[in-house]
């Protein structure tokens, strides 16, 4: 893949296109961006409020920043490219997704994402706890965190454990809690892992 597979994307129906420049700011996004950001309860997210800004001002978890900043500096100036799988739910389907980062000219990295499957699903309150903080809190009492890996949803109910949503609904009892957890991302270290050793071996950007 070269950079006039990710300018024919630009304008693709069916992936998010956007670009990263040399200061980490986000240059430009594709027309299916601001139709993603609706399917999946982010309106705030439109292209008219995101291009400009930093990208680390959307990337929440120091783990997710990590693996990021290692992304971008391994892809950046190599006009090369990684594809790497992920998740990216919406409120009522599990999205099984593709991302494919690639070094472009003046240090920029695209990102094109594209949807491999989705499994419909019953919605629930995690994907939107963190937009509306009262269905969190109660009197402003201190809560627990419910920490879900930004890779691939899983929800982590131990040190070792990550489950999918519907079984950490039901092991935590999260519905039948006075108080519910407010939601953290991260990354699971299954993920970390496999991320980790995609970018140190991978021959399309070591080359």
């Amino acid at each position: 893949m070269d950079m006039q597979w990710f300018e024919d994307r630009q304008e693709d129906s069916d992936t998010v296109w956007y670009r990263i420049g040399s200061q980490d700011e986000i240059l430009a996004v594709s027309k299916k961006w601001d139709e993603f950001a609706l399917e999946n309860g982010a309106p705030h997210l439109q292209a008219s409020y995101v291009v400009g800004r930093s990208l680390w001002s959307f990337i929440s978890g120091a783990e997710v920043r990590h693996l990021y900043e290692l992304l971008m500096a391994r892809i950046r100036g190599s006009q090369r490219t990684l594809v790497l799988p992920f998740r990216c739910d919406a409120p009522d389907r599990r999205r099984y997704m593709e991302m494919a980062v690639a070094g472009m000219p003046s240090r920029e990295v695209d990102f094109v994402t594209r949807v491999i499957r989705e499994e419909p699903r019953e919605s629930t309150w995690l994907e939107t706890a963190e937009a509306d903080p009262l269905r969190t809190s109660q009197g402003g009492a201190e809560q627990s965190l419910l920490a879900i890996c930004s890779w691939c949803k899983k929800v982590r109910l131990s040190e070792t454990e990550w489950v999918e949503l519907e079984q950490a609904i039901a092991r935590l009892a999260l519905f039948q809690r006075e108080t519910l957890p407010r939601v953290a991302h991260g990354v699971c270290q299954d993920c970390y892992m496999g991320l980790v050793k995609a970018l140190a071996a991978s021959p399309e950007i070591l080359a």
